[in-house]
């Protein structure tokens, strides 16, 4: 049949999409062209495709951010917006059920905008959207529910038709359910043949270009009608890889639990906690007084010949572990100590993980040490470029420690730049070998001088503790302004990079405001100075994104990353792009080289410790857990006269105890080694020993271990309070 009047506006309304997508690609284009392709976190997580390549999905995210900026200034929340998404789903539904197809594509495509604009408003704002995770909950991916619906309805008169949008309908929902089910039982799942957001563009393509067909030819019967639609082409393809891809799914998450089944049989031991997330078959239990006499004795053993100089809190605790299992650690003396220290950030992955130490144990039979290419170190690089901080930023160099690998780092830069000096900042730790040591920014280096030259400390976003007493936002980060300035007129105008944490650990887990980082490489490019990022403590995933400085959106040129990167094994890299690492000398035979940097032993650990995050979806577990944890903290605040405030990122955590909630004067030492120790004598490992009380446990942990730790926190907290109101002396 010809076009009708009907299918004539519905035309107008296709035309009209196709018009406004091609101006938005023209414009993105010029973008491109001018200043370089737009980069965004939340497409950097996400594949590309022949369907949805990260150039259409960057530029879908380049065109709606204006609008969510301005969403926000008039006022608009992400309840808001999943709303009026749900709503134009269930329009384009029944406007694809009664046939306009033109309708049914413009109110798909609206509703498929909105929903990826309320994630953008929800990180504007700080505020999530309630409303959209109860209808992904109730109705999983609505529109493309309402979209298949709408369509079961419109060819209920055509049975093959019918039968494959309802197997599409079905694909839809397997995927769903196999989605879900991975997160119930924390399985990193791969992509799939065909994901949501590709069924969603196939839906609406298919809408959007049936109108340009029907116009162009007559059909004789409504089958042959009905197969002119490029309609039916989207729902014969999402029928088809729909249902693969769960099926994939389902038979991925079949293989994970297999696996950890024959993990946990070869790991048999009632002291274990599970390696998938972590079930609390322990609870702390103590037996002896705290420390135990058969810890005294072997310490006063150790101290003979121990030099000293050892981390604080393993000298305030004084106890001597004999084994210990994700969150809890067993003393020799049979007490059971709830662990939420994490190692400083090395214990991510909990206490000896079966899969690393498995994969230790079958590496150190094979072979250890050597710089010669294994295959552990193989799958370690490849593993470590599927995660890559920002596209250029895949080249590897291993090291053991930290320090080792921010020295690297610092020669790199110099090497790149011909320049030697370099920007730090006020509360930053880098090592403490002589090159990072000069660029700490603590008193930790009184006494220990003199440090390099050309080393520059400059002030930190920590907003709590403001170094300009403003406060943020109205502060308009004058600290940056003062930086600049400070630069401009202490330096010799020869900056080789500046290195910065995304996220201050060792100053108390500080979380500066998002814009900070974007602003300080602004600076750094200013000055013709590369950035580093210091991923020590924020990288995979401790902060509930794979990096710390995903939170912001900036691109690093080298990064420098360690800690919990080994699963507990000694193992430090730095990234970067092509063109940095190939600077001379540092790129020479054995120009940046480490006696143990990337032996097959440390590359198997590493290996395996990335496996398991992503298999055991230890990102998110991070965010979710970390987002329960902070909220069992926040009554804090309101309960306990001295604590002055608490924050977090995923399961970096961090609160500030002070004598006063006005002056924010920090809590006395001899205070907080109080806390620390009876936490202790509760069976509570902590840092309450400063009064940046930083919290950092493994990411596998759950909300049972969690709320074991408040506990015990609410109890010491309790005679804090008593203490501090006189009542106890």
């Amino acid at each position: 049949m010809l076009a009708t009047p009907e299918w004539t506006l519905d035309l107008v309304y296709s035309l009209s999409v196709l018009a406004a997508v091609l101006v938005l690609a023209a414009l993105y284009g010029v973008r491109v062209w001018l200043t370089g392709r737009a980069s965004y976190e939340r497409v950097n997580d996400q594949a590309s495709t022949a369907l949805l390549s990260k150039t259409l999905m960057e530029g879908a995210y380049w065109s709606l951010q204006p609008i969510a900026r301005a969403a926000v200034f008039f006022g608009v929340t992400p309840n808001m917006i999943s709303w009026s998404s749900f709503l134009l789903a269930i329009w384009a539904g029944a406007c694809l059920a009664v046939g306009h197809f033109g309708f049914g594509g413009l109110f798909a495509a609206l509703s498929s905008l909105l929903d990826a604009m309320d994630g953008m408003v929800a990180r504007l704002t700080g505020k999530a959207s309630d409303a959209g995770e109860v209808l992904d909950a109730s109705i999983d991916r609505y529109a493309e529910f309402f979209i298949l619906v709408g369509l079961v309805f419109h060819y209920r008169d055509m049975p093959m038709i019918l039968g494959t949008t309802l197997a599409a309908l079905m694909g839809s929902f397997m995927v769903s359910y196999s989605t879900a089910k991975a997160e119930t039982l924390q399985v990193k799942l791969t992509s799939g043949a065909m994901r949501r957001p590709e069924r969603a563009l196939a839906l609406a393509l298919g809408a959007i270009l049936s109108p340009l067909s029907i116009s162009l030819w007559e059909t004789g019967t409504p089958y042959s009608e009905a197969v002119a639609h490029p309609m039916v082409i989207s729902v014969v393809v999402i029928a088809v890889l729909a249902n693969y891809s769960a099926t994939e799914r389902l038979w991925q998450i079949t293989r994970v639990l297999r696996a950890r089944q024959a993990a946990a049989t070869q790991n048999q031991n009632p002291n274990i906690v599970g390696s998938s997330s972590e079930v609390s078959v322990q609870r702390i239990s103590l037996v002896t007084e705290i420390p135990g006499p058969q810890s005294r004795q072997l310490r006063k053993r150790e101290e003979r010949h121990l030099a000293p100089g050892v981390q604080g809190f393993a000298t305030l605790a004084g106890i001597t572990v004999r084994d210990a299992r994700g969150s809890y650690l067993n003393d020799v003396d049979g007490n059971t100590f709830l662990d939420i220290i994490g190692g400083i950030g090395v214990n991510g992955l909990g206490h000896s993980h079966p899969q690393i130490v498995e994969a230790i144990r079958t590496q150190v039979e094979k072979v250890s040490v050597g710089s010669f290419t294994s295959e552990a170190r193989v799958e370690l690089l490849e593993r470590l470029a599927a995660h890559r901080p920002s596209a250029s930023v895949h080249r590897t160099q291993l090291y053991s420690s930290g320090a080792e690998a921010v020295e690297s780092a610092l020669r790199l830069a110099k090497c790149r730049t011909g320049r030697s000096e370099f920007v730090s900042f006020w509360g930053g730790f880098h090592g403490k070998t002589q090159g990072a040591l000069s660029l700490m920014g603590s008193d930790f280096k009184n006494g220990l001088g003199p440090m390099v030259p050309g080393s520059h400390l400059v002030p930190y976003a920590n907003c709590y503790r403001c170094p300009l007493r403003l406060t943020y936002p109205s502060c308009g980060l004058a600290c940056v302004e003062l930086l600049r300035k400070q630069l401009r007129m202490t330096t010799t105008g020869g900056i080789a990079a500046f290195i910065v944490e995304p996220m201050q650990g060792t100053a108390g887990n500080v979380i500066p405001p998002p814009e900070f980082l974007p602003a300080v490489k602004s600076v750094a490019r200013e000055m013709d100075a590369l950035l580093i990022v210091d991923e020590m403590i924020t990288g995979f995933g401790r902060t509930g994104k794979y990096w710390g400085a995903w939170h912001s959106g900036v691109e690093a040129d080298i990064v420098t990353l360690g800690k919990q990167f080994g699963g507990g094994y000694p193992v430090s890299a730095l990234m970067s792009s092509n063109e940095v690492v190939e600077s001379k000398p540092w790129s020479n035979p054995s120009g940046s080289s480490s006696s143990y940097g990337g032996n097959p032993l440390a590359a198997a650990a590493a290996a395996a410790a990335l496996k398991v995050i992503d298999e055991e979806n230890l990102v998110e577990n991070s965010r979710r857990m970390g987002e329960y944890f902070l909220a069992r903290l926040q009554p804090f605040l309101e309960r306990y006269s001295f604590v002055g405030e608490v924050r977090g990122a995923g399961l970096f955590l961090a609160m500030e105890l002070v004598t006063d909630k006005r002056s924010r004067e920090p809590l006395s030492k001899e205070m907080t080694q109080w806390i620390f120790s009876e936490c202790l004598k509760r069976g509570l490992l902590t840092m309450s020993y400063s009064a940046s009380f930083r919290i950092q446990p493994p990411m596998t942990i759950d909300r049972a271990t969690i709320d074991q730790s408040i506990e015990v926190l609410s109890e010491v907290f309790q005679q804090v309070e008593v203490r501090l109101s006189g009542r106890l002396v």
